[in-house]
């Protein structure tokens, strides 16, 4: 195998932890009455009625409760702390959010959550009359007020391994039957994910896995479908419980090439031990888990990574170094309507708490971001097509 690639890549590395954020608590003595509670509607992309109170998740010494709910009347809105809103959601509701926003009590905190990369111009940046409502942001940006993750890295928690042998034991125990997969359903993009993903499948050696409508949409209409095995439309679900563990390799190719966008693509291949092959901006990987992926900008052309995809399949030792982080590391996937991971609830709570305290005799007006749709480009880079 050449080793013109693995020497640029496979650095010797110290691998990071990313700590899970610990809410700061605070005691309540027998002669404190307990804070009045923090009450908080949040309006996630689908129609959930669901109301929970953080504290004992949060070890919080206050009443937390937050409140899921699709788009209840705006009459209701009043009787919260606070509002947060995913940037999805606000632009089908934006009269009425309008409406309320004219109305709104000014001790009210108002949080902007947006998932997507600044470059879909999806979150809260199509539409002026959003400009400035709101308070703070939670993003995936390491800029935000709160920071957002699809998943997180830490010290491993469960069985540690003590050598290689057995983290290629755990490997096998899979039953990995195929090299290269993809899961894909969406055609729109920001950068040439399609056009680089069709170049390097061509030169693949052996079939090339797909679950998604994509490939059945025209996405890539360059791509050799001699070499495809095509599994149709998988749930994200099924998808990660059942199938990305047969795999070897793994597209993880974002649709956008901004600051600290990595989504569950990438996490999904980690947990279930297959290398992710990643197109986004390179240094958040490397800050994520260095020594885990192969990045597309490391090589020269399709051709050259290609070869060294091979190379590796052919080449246990060389192979497994992309698994050496799990000696001391394990990654904690997406846990779907919880955030538990990243405690974005523990966070929105604590914050909401502190600034409530803080201006509970002047807040006559809590400062604003001026203008929501600057605040979130400055906070993430991304890269033109």
């Amino acid at each position: 195998m050449k080793d013109y690639a693995y020497a640029k890549i496979a650095k010797t590395i110290k691998y990071p932890v990313i700590p899970i954020p610990q809410p700061v608590s605070y005691p309540v003595g027998p002669d404190k009455v307990k804070p009045d509670p923090v009450t908080i509607l949040y309006f996630p992309y689908d129609s959930l009625r669901r109301k929970t109170n953080y504290t004992p998740k949060c070890n919080l010494d206050f009443d937390c409760i937050v409140t899921h709910d699709g788009f209840p009347g705006t009459d209701r809105w009043k009787e919260f702390s606070a509002l947060m809103i995913s940037g999805g959601s606000a632009p089908q509701r934006t009269q009425n959010l309008v409406k309320n926003a004219t109305s709104r009590d000014p001790r009210q905190l108002w949080i902007a959550r947006g998932m997507e990369p600044t470059a879909s111009g999806r979150d809260f940046m199509k539409n002026e009359r959003f400009k400035d409502w709101f308070n703070f942001t939670a993003t995936l940006s390491l800029k935000a007020t709160f920071r957002e993750s699809y998943f997180s890295i830490v010290d491993k928690r469960h069985k540690k391994f003590n050598n290689m042998s057995e983290i290629e034991q755990a490997y096998n125990s899979f039953g990995k039957d195929k090299d290269f997969c993809w899961m894909v359903t969406a055609c729109y993009t920001f950068n040439k994910r399609f056009e680089d993903a069709t170049d390097i499948m061509n030169r693949l050696p052996g079939n090339i896995h797909m679950w998604g409508y994509a490939i059945d949409r025209g996405c890539m209409s360059k791509l050799n479908r001699s070499l495809v095995v095509n599994h149709g439309f998988s749930r994200r679900s099924k998808e990660a419980g059942s199938e990305i563990p047969k795999c070897k390799f793994y597209f993880s190719f974002e649709n956008s090439n901004c600051t600290e966008y990595i989504t569950e693509k990438f996490s999904n291949a980690l947990a279930n031990y297959a290398i992710p092959i990643v197109n986004g901006w390179r240094d958040s990987y490397e800050r994520a888990l260095p020594g885990s992926f192969i990045h597309i900008s490391d090589f020269a052309n399709a051709a050259q990574l290609a070869e060294y995809l091979s190379g590796l399949l052919a080449n246990k030792k060389e192979f497994f170094k992309y698994h050496e982080w799990r000696l001391k590391y394990e990654v904690l996937p997406e846990e779907r309507g919880t955030q538990m991971y990243n405690l974005l609830h523990c966070q929105v709570c604590q914050k909401v708490f502190e600034t409530r305290e803080a201006n509970k005799e002047s807040m006559t007006r809590i400062e604003r971001i001026s203008n929501i749709s600057d605040h979130f480009r400055s906070i993430q880079k991304c890269r033109p097509r």
